[in-house]
């Protein structure tokens, strides 16, 4: 089977400090094109160890129209643990780009890129990163039916077997400890456990959002969205808005919000009073 995806230069998404390559929230929202409060969820709803999390997502805090907001920086370990729901072709090339990016910075540090990549001991990966393993399956089997994840996970393990030609999995060499990660991140579920997935006859530019629709006669619609674009129910939005940086909204946009909703809230009132007074 030939592989016509395109490894995508992401070195500049990459940044080193104190000896250590790291990326952040901001610039995985910005290369995948998603929303930076959409990366921080993800991030808050991993379901790792705390050891990890800890190790892994540093929080900082960052300055925008002069509020503050949170965001995190991201080791290697920890951006491809995070990104490895991310699917479709392109997001395959942006987090290829983005371990290349890794592994150069490694070099420009003048440490192994495995270095990166945990800490592992010995030549294999052995429990501690059969462990790792584990929570990236249980994350990639989040999307099956519940009667299947067991059978998932076994046919993951064996896959991982046959890919690395080992008898188990905690016997796969240390140095192949990312492929392991990108094989279970890159595995097809649509087919064998979730039903295949209906193409939508639509191109866009890369790094766009769309918000596809259809109109009372079946017909798509596909609207362009801006990059600052909220989509959203109101539940939704009641609680972005409670929650500091999910929202990125402006002070000022705040305001006009609080007197278009005071004004609305008043009309509303002089409605039921007159509906109360009839």
């Amino acid at each position: 089977m030939t592989n016509n995806t395109t490894v995508v230069d992401m070195r500049k998404f990459v940044e080193a400090r104190d000896g250590k390559a790291f990326t952040t929230t901001h610039q995985v929202a910005l290369a995948f094109g998603k929303l930076h409060n959409h990366v921080l969820a993800k991030v808050r709803a991993l379901e790792c160890s705390d050891q990890f999390l800890t190790d892994n997502f540093s929080s900082v805090q960052f300055e925008h129209r002069g509020n503050t907001y949170e965001a995190f920086e991201i080791t290697k370990d920890g951006f491809m643990f995070l990104v490895m729901g991310f699917t479709g072709k392109a997001a395959a090339a942006i987090k290829e780009g983005y371990i290349a990016a890794f592994n150069e910075m490694a070099r420009r540090l003048n440490v192994s890129s495995t270095d990166l990549v945990g800490d592992l001991v010995g030549s294999v990966i052995g429990t501690s990163g059969e462990h790792v393993l584990d929570r990236v399956i249980d994350q990639k089997a989040s999307p099956v039916a519940k009667g299947l994840q067991r059978s998932f996970r076994h046919t993951m393990k064996s896959r991982l077997r046959s890919r690395f030609n080992v008898q188990r999995t905690a016997l796969i060499p240390a140095e192949c400890m990312a492929d392991a990660c990108n094989f279970v991140a890159a595995y097809v579920l649509e087919g064998e456990f979730l039903p295949k997935e209906i193409a939508v006859d639509f191109k866009g530019s890369p790094h766009s959002r769309y918000l596809l629709s259809l109109d009372e006669q079946g017909r798509q619609r596909v609207e362009l969205l801006t990059h600052d674009t909220m989509v959203m129910n109101a539940r939704q939005f009641i609680k972005a808005m409670s929650t500091s940086g999910d929202a990125m909204i402006s002070t000022e946009q705040l305001l006009e919000f609080m007197a278009v909703a005071v004004e609305n809230l008043r009309q509303s009132a002089e409605i039921q009073s007159a509906r109360a007074a009839a």
